[in-house]
């Protein structure tokens, strides 16, 4: 049987890896994932990963818990909680699995982005009086809970997400601040664009676009940009480490570089000039921020 399968499969048996070992994993991950595109574990049936990863691929954990898709889809609201809270298991069975997660790169740049949003949120409000925003696949709208219960402000937010279970749970933690918040439950392109926005922001959206659906997307953001307003669109980097191990969850996104975001805003008529992209601290996540 193939090296990365045995590797699996004692890591498995042994309660999870060590931290000696996570780099090998990873590597085990790189390995695993090209024999499944050569279709060497055809034969074994749809469950077989499931059968190889047992209870680490349950509900407890983190990994399992992106592979089982409990809303449907990967990146939902509540694998997004959890990564936001320090998720660890209470198994003491299974939790080497979650502290391998957590010391992945990717985790960390997810939990950058809040503090990222906060910074690029209050340059906005320096700028703009009665500042408005517009949260696009707002999922929980964890930042914008967080943000209105420690700072004093008028912002108003329109988050808008696919997902009603996303969004009960959304009303829930802004539960406070209902009258500067509007939810809104659709696609990007149900929205109207009778309303202009000082801040278009949209992370978790576009990394599962392809090219052409990215285009479209963006195209219909820009036009509900403000004059002076600036449009941020968040994108897993090709640099990720860790694109292996989400493939290996099957938490399928689309990687960009810096070059390819660029080259998608020119493709929408936005001029070099007004675009920039920002690298968070881990490297892992891209920022692309676009003015008029």
């Amino acid at each position: 049987m193939q090296t990365s399968v045995r590797y699996l499969q004692e890591l498995v048996r042994s309660g999870g890896p060590e931290l000696d070992q996570y780099k090998t994993l990873n590597q085990a991950f790189v390995d695993f994932n090209e024999l499944a595109r050569q279709g060497e574990f055809d034969r074994y049936g749809p469950d077989f990963k499931e059968d190889l990863m047992g209870t680490s691929f349950g509900y407890e954990t983190m990994q399992g818990f992106v592979y089982r898709q409990p809303h449907g889809h990967s990146g939902d609201f509540e694998l997004y909680e959890r990564i936001y809270g320090n998720y660890q298991t209470s198994n003491k069975h299974l939790e080497k699995w979650d502290q391998f997660w957590n010391q992945q790169a990717f985790v960390s740049a997810l939990q950058n982005s809040q503090r990222y949003f906060n910074q690029t949120l209050a340059d906005t409000e320096a700028c703009s009086k009665n500042t408005n925003v517009l949260n696009v696949a707002s999922g929980s709208s964890r930042f914008v809970a967080d943000y209105l219960n420690l700072h004093q402000t008028t912002t108003t937010f329109h988050c808008m997400d696919q997902s009603h279970r996303a969004l009960d749970y959304a009303r829930l933690l802004c539960r406070g601040h209902l009258n500067q918040v509007q939810f809104l439950q659709g696609r990007v392109a149900q929205l109207s664009s009778d309303i202009n926005y000082d801040l278009v922001w949209s992370e978790g959206l576009f990394d599962y676009l392809n090219d052409s659906q990215f285009k479209q997307t963006l195209k219909k953001l820009l036009a509900m940009m403000s004059v002076n307003g600036q449009c941020v669109i968040g994108n897993l980097s090709t640099e990720n480490p860790n694109q292996a191990f989400m493939e290996f969850m099957q938490w399928h996104v689309n990687p960009r570089s810096e070059t390819h975001l660029r080259s998608l805003a020119l493709a929408c008529g936005v001029k070099p000039t007004n675009m920039h992209v920002v690298k968070e601290s881990s490297g892992v996540n891209l920022f692309l921020h676009i003015t008029r």
